[in-house]
């Protein structure tokens, strides 16, 4: 029985690794990239302004599309980096350290890599996008008591956030693949 027959069990351990390991990173280079463009702009955490200055709703209700749109844009960008990156670490543990010869390697992922895999990461991708942008800012945008209510409020919308993704990855996944 050759390598290509063998059925592959440990496939849903697999897709929950993978899910949960995109949520760390979603989680991790998200708030890096949040923190870098927040900073970038002169932004002030509200943390750090008097509980009087917290939010002024007419002011700030402006601020939440442009960071929809950019949570909705860049996530599947990077989704597309993570992806490059893993196939070239993948490619490099195969080839140098497990002695995989590089053109079985390179025909493999043309065997099994299809587009509509690629295209359910964007898609993915770009929900998970905007639904972790549009709780953190509902969550950010009626955070009250300075600091420790700053605080509880990113601790509630990371919760919902990383609950929001799970129930949409079941979905997205049901919907998406055939049955």
């Amino acid at each position: 029985m050759s390598d290509d027959t063998i059925p592959n069990r440990d496939m849903p351990n697999r897709r929950r690794n993978r899910i949960l390991l995109l949520l760390l990173f979603a989680m991790f280079f998200g708030s890096m990239l949040v923190a870098g463009l927040l900073r970038f702009s002169g932004w002030r955490p509200s943390g750090t302004k008097n509980v009087g200055e917290l939010l002024d709703p007419p002011g700030d209700v402006r601020t939440l599309s442009p960071r929809l749109l950019a949570s909705v844009l860049m996530l599947p960008l990077l989704c597309i980096l993570y992806s490059c990156v893993g196939i070239a670490g993948a490619y490099g543990v195969a080839v140098q350290w497990l002695g995989v010869d590089p053109g079985l390697f390179l025909d493999n992922i043309e065997k099994y890599m299809v587009p509509k895999d690629f295209y359910m990461g964007e898609i993915k991708a770009a929900v998970f996008g905007f639904l972790v942008a549009a709780i953190s800012c509902q969550n950010g945008f009626f955070a009250s008591g300075g600091a420790k209510g700053v605080g509880e409020a990113t601790t509630r919308a990371v919760v919902q956030s990383a609950v929001a993704i799970l129930i949409a990855n079941y979905l997205i996944t049901s919907w998406m693949t055939p049955m």
